[in-house]
């Protein structure tokens, strides 16, 4: 028998067994916290930091609108029984139209916040999507679950689950997003068009 048969016997051998136990293997499932992912990478901070400082400038300006309208109602009521009629009813008017000024600009707040949020949070959902996309290709799964405090997943042995290390991968690699866009010119025109300039 000459020398190198038997070496290379033993590598076929070998050959043969790593492909038929491929070949049989399960499939490789592992799941993630899904509201981990987005809460806790560097994007989403970033994005909840910057609506939060927008969040606070727009109650700053209602507390404004507020004051201005609490201390219309407090001279109000300290001289309407002596004043007379067309001043009272200048008086009320003024009141109306503070109440009113401050209800749009509640309204526009609300409205504003609801569409910053989805606009800052959009690109981070993608980039944890994508990411995630690409983490589970390159460990080698051929499926990755997200799980969510609903409960869609019943039962899993903890070992499946690689949420931390997903995390802190993905902060690594992925520490910055893109700056979010600006506002619309007609969004921040309907903002500024009930902003309080100051109170009166």
């Amino acid at each position: 028998m000459k020398p190198w048969i038997l070496p290379a016997l033993s590598l076929a051998v070998a050959l043969a067994a790593l492909t038929l136990s491929w070949t049989h293997r399960g499939p490789r499932i592992a799941y993630a916290e899904t509201s981990a992912l987005v809460t806790e990478f560097e994007g989403s901070l970033k994005a909840r930091k910057e609506f939060e400082a927008l969040q606070q400038e727009w109650d700053k300006n209602l507390d404004l609108l507020n004051d201005s309208l609490l201390a219309a109602a407090s001279r109000m009521k300290a001289g309407y029984d002596k004043a007379p009629a067309a001043e009272r009813a200048r008086m009320r008017a003024d009141l109306e139209a503070r109440n009113q000024e401050m209800q749009r600009y509640a309204n526009a707040v609300r409205k504003m916040s609801q569409e910053k949020q989805e606009a800052l949070m959009e690109p981070v959902l993608k980039k944890v999507n994508s990411y995630l996309d690409l983490w589970g290709r390159e460990h080698g799964y051929d499926l990755v679950l997200g799980t969510t405090n609903g409960g869609n997943i019943l039962q899993a042995d903890t070992r499946l689950n690689v949420t931390r290390r997903v995390l802190d991968e993905m902060n690594a690699h992925y520490r910055d997003l893109p700056e979010a866009t600006p506002p619309k010119k007609k969004d921040a025109d309907a903002l500024s068009a009930v902003t309080p300039a100051k109170a009166r």
